[in-house]
């Protein structure tokens, strides 16, 4: 598990594995240590990139704010699994993430958060689920590569918002502690599921593609609907993010039609250069090729 508390030892901190989260840094190693009158460690990362520090920085803040956090080898080695899973045997090229346009300022200026951290931070969100079934507040709810176009479509017709899909960089999963990321095979408000908690690592990354698996008493094949690698087995497979994916993570924001483009163009406009960003891909809005076989839920929590 990631350490995210204030430095104790401040000297064993040399030379020690860290990962900064904000897009570009990554992993690296501290390099320069000073310890301030008030103890207050300062230190500089020489970064896996190359990259290094411009000037020293506060490690105890950092750690505090969950900027930068200390990383054992083995959860990075399992990191690194991960990634190349599923940008080279799965072929993902993003995770997405499904919100109301009207969020779209606040996200490009603070990032993706959970609700917890929202309301902890005092950022306004519409939230057209304004009762969450999985209680999860803690954590942001993503798809790997297609929204879960199930609840997307049920969203779109049930409430008065205009929707963005956003596309995130899957290298988020090598900026995030391991223990911050769950792979969940179905809905997370399901009753057959366990502690979101558990869903962590490779053998849970794995788990979302399998070739064959029962839904209700109906037996589904990834080849029989000739299902793209990149997608989960399961449409409504969900990965849950515990912290704040910062905007700079977020590749494209996509609209339905060249209407809605021109809107969330405008309404963004003063937010550094993100209107390049913008695209118009209506399929983002649809069904996947295999939606005739998962119509029809097994049961009120589509177990």
């Amino acid at each position: 598990m990631a350490d995210t508390d204030p430095v104790q030892n401040k000297w064993d901190v040399l030379g020690k594995r860290v990962v900064n989260t904000i897009p570009g840094y990554g992993p690296g190693v501290i390099t320069c240590v000073e310890i301030t009158k008030e103890l207050e460690t300062l230190v500089k990362i020489t970064y896996d990139n190359g990259k290094i520090s411009s000037r020293l920085f506060s490690l105890d803040r950092c750690l505090k704010n969950q900027t930068v956090y200390f990383e054992p080898e083995c959860d990075a080695e399992e990191k690194r699994q991960i990634y190349t899973f599923l940008t080279e045997e799965r072929e993902v090229r993003h995770l997405v993430h499904f919100t109301p346009d009207s969020n779209l300022r606040s996200i490009l200026m603070h990032g993706i958060m959970p609700r917890e951290l929202l309301s902890e931070n005092g950022i306004h969100a519409d939230t057209p689920d304004g009762y969450r079934l999985d209680k999860r507040l803690d954590y942001s709810s993503f798809s790997i590569s297609f929204p879960n176009y199930q609840i997307f479509y049920s969203k779109r017709n049930t409430t008065d918002y205009s929707y963005v899909v956003l596309l995130v960089d899957p290298k988020i999963i090598l900026a995030l502690p391991l223990d911050k990321i769950s792979y969940l095979p179905q809905n997370a408000a399901s009753s057959s599921m366990r502690k979101v908690e558990e869903y962590t690592g490779l053998a849970a990354v794995q788990a979302l593609f399998p070739e064959r698996m029962r839904y209700g008493n109906k037996e589904y094949s990834r080849e029989q609907f000739n299902l793209p690698p990149n997608l989960t087995t399961n449409p409504q497979a969900e990965v849950f993010i515990g912290s704040t994916v910062r905007p700079g993570f977020i590749r494209s924001i996509i609209t339905i039609d060249s209407a809605h483009a021109a809107k969330v163009q405008k309404d963004i406009q003063m937010i550094k250069s993100y209107s390049s960003i913008v695209l118009i891909d209506d399929s983002y809005f649809t069904q996947r090729s295999d939606w005739s076989f998962w119509k029809k839920q097994p049961d009120k929590d589509g177990e």
